[in-house]
């Protein structure tokens, strides 16, 4: 592990900041989701980005992160529809139809993911690290892309920020000072499945949604102001994210996602400790 923080080769360095700027934009980005009392939506939407990958790879044979960024992004979305739909046009729950929409899109990934891997060429070899991660992986193509398209939905949802605090607070209030809540949703949406997009490689769509969730839940417990839990969960994203990979980048053939989450589990963990006798020494 120390090798890793020594960064004494050009890979290391690469594989570090494209680790932690997904860290960061991911806790920045998984904040509204949580404070919208959305937070499954992130793991549906992260269990939905397979077949999109898998897709775009057999139209395009290649493994350009671009390609699939486009793919992973549309799949995202349609996930995001047709929750949406079955929430809105059906009795069903909106908890069903993100089950249903998670079983449906990953079931639909696993069986293309599985064909690709029989009937294809060499060149699939790769496509499994989305399933839970490999950060080694990244390279200096997928960093540009990572710092590129994290930075504009970082900023998007900062251009917002005003009307985001007001649509978390009274969505109904929001509504009545003429603000266009159905394009900040549309935009939240969109913000958080390129989020995930540029992450899963890295940490595998099983476990994308606990970089995008538990940050912002751990930042919750130290602040009430909305601009302090997004600095804290942006810092905790990318903190964990750097510990988990420097993890298993010291224990070989272990995948990155595992580690980035026990590494935020344990940080939930000493929060709650931490929180419970702080609130006893208050008392």
């Amino acid at each position: 592990m120390l090798d890793f923080f020594l960064f004494n080769e050009p890979n290391i360095v690469v594989v570090a900041l494209g680790v932690s700027l997904i860290g960061f934009f991911s806790g920045f980005t998984g904040v509204f989701l949580v404070l919208d009392k959305k937070s499954l939506l992130g793991d549906a939407i992260s269990h939905s980005l397979l077949p999109g990958i898998c897709v775009a790879f057999l139209f395009h044979q290649s493994k350009s992160p671009w390609i699939l960024l486009v793919g992973a992004t549309i799949s995202g979305l349609l996930s995001t529809v047709f929750i949406d739909l079955i929430s809105e046009r059906t009795k069903l729950s909106r908890d069903t139809a993100l089950a249903i929409s998670l079983s449906l899109f990953f079931s639909l990934g696993i069986l293309l993911l599985t064909y690709i891997q029989h009937h294809m060429p060499a060149n699939q070899a790769g496509l499994e690290f989305y399933l839970f991660g490999k950060a080694a992986a990244i390279n200096e193509q997928e960093l540009y892309l990572i710092s590129i398209v994290g930075s504009i939905g970082t900023l998007a949802l900062i251009a917002v920020y005003p009307q985001l605090k007001i649509m978390l607070f009274s969505q109904s209030f929001a509504r009545s000072t003429g603000m266009n809540v159905t394009f900040l949703r549309a935009l939240l949406n969109l913000v958080t499945v390129l989020t995930i997009s540029i992450g899963i490689q890295a940490v595998g769509v099983v476990l994308m949604a606990s970089l995008i969730l538990a940050p912002a839940s751990i930042s919750r417990l130290y602040s009430n102001s909305l601009s302090k839990i997004l600095f804290l969960s942006a810092l905790i994203g990318a903190s964990s994210g750097l510990l988990g990979t420097a993890i298993s980048y010291s224990s070989i053939g272990m995948p990155t996602g595992p580690w980035i989450v026990l590494a935020l589990f344990t940080v939930s963990l000493m929060s709650l400790l931490f929180s419970k006798l702080k609130s006893k020494s208050h008392a």
